[in-house]
C-alpha cells in the first residue's frame, strides 16, 4: 500500500511529494507511538523507577532502538523491546519515498524484483561484515534487526502493492508450507545458528538477556 501510494503522487514535485507523505506517516504513527513513551517514562518517575527503566528510552524516541539492540544485544530492555520493529520500519521510510521517485516507472517492478532476490545476499554479506563491528555473541539477532535484512519482505510488498495482487486461498496455505519448511531447515541447522534458513533467523534468541 505505501508504495502504491507514493507510485501514485510522484509525479509532484519532490518536496510537496516528501511533505506529503512523511505528513501521513507522522499522523498516522506519531501520535500513539508518543504517547506511549511518554506515558511510560511519567509511570516510572512516579514509581521511582526512572533511572533503570527509562534506560536507552532516548533510541527509542529517535527511531534507532533497533541499531543500538543490533551494536549490544545486553540493551535489549523487556518494555521497549517491541519498538525495534517500528524502528526499522521509519528507517525504511526515510529511504523508500527517493527510490520510487527517482526510479523510471517502467523500471519499478524489476528494481522491487532485485530487491526482493537480493535480500539473501544483503543478510550473508552482513553476516561477513559485523563480527568485527557488534559487541557480544549474537550475530543472528544483530542480522535480524537491522533494516537492511528487511528489504526483500519490504520490495515484496510493494511488488504486490502495484501489481494489484488479489490474494487466494491457496496462497495462504503455499506461504504456510514455505515458513513450515523454512522453519524446519532452521531447526536442522540449529547447530550453526549464524548460518540459518536464507541468512535470516526466524526469531530473535538471547531472552536471559532481557533486562
Amino acid at each position: 500500500m505505501i508504495t502504491r501510494i507514493l507510485v501514485e503522487h510522484r509525479e509532484q514535485p519532490l518536496k510537496p511529494y516528501l511533505l506529503s507523505f512523511y505528513g501521513r506517516r507522522a499522523m498516522r504513527l506519531f501520535p500513539a507511538y508518543y504517547v506511549f513513551i511518554l506515558g511510560f517514562l511519567i509511570l516510572a518517575a512516579l514509581l521511582g523507577s526512572a533511572p533503570r527503566n527509562t534506560d536507552n528510552w532516548g533510541y527509542a524516541a529517535t527511531y534507532t532502538y533497533n541499531l543500538l539492540m543490533a551494536y549490544d544485544l545486553t540493551e535489549k530492555r523487556i518494555m521497549i523491546v517491541h519498538l525495534w520493529s517500528l524502528c526499522v520500519e521509519e528507517q525504511f521510510y526515510l529511504i523508500w519515498p527517493l527510490v520510487i521517485f527517482y526510479c523510471p516507472p517502467e523500471r519499478l517492478r524489476s528494481l522491487l524484483l532485485a530487491l526482493a532476490l537480493a535480500g539473501p545476499l544483503l543478510r550473508y554479506v552482513t553476516l561477513l561484515i559485523l563480527p568485527g563491528i557488534i559487541k557480544g555473541d549474537h550475530l543472528a539477532e544483530s542480522v535480524y534487526l537491522l533494516p537492511t535484512s528487511h528489504i526483500d519482505a519490504f520490495a515484496i510488498g510493494g511488488l504486490l502493492g502495484i501489481t494489484n495482487f488479489q490474494a487466494r486461498p491457496w496462497h495462504f496455505f503455499l506461504a504456510l508450507l514455505l515458513t513450515l519448511g523454512a522453519g524446519y531447515w532452521n531447526y536442522q541447522r540449529a547447530e550453526a545458528p549464524n548460518t540459518s534458513a536464507f541468512w535470516y533467523p526466524l526469531y530473535l534468541e538471547g531472552g536471559s538477556q532481557v533486562v
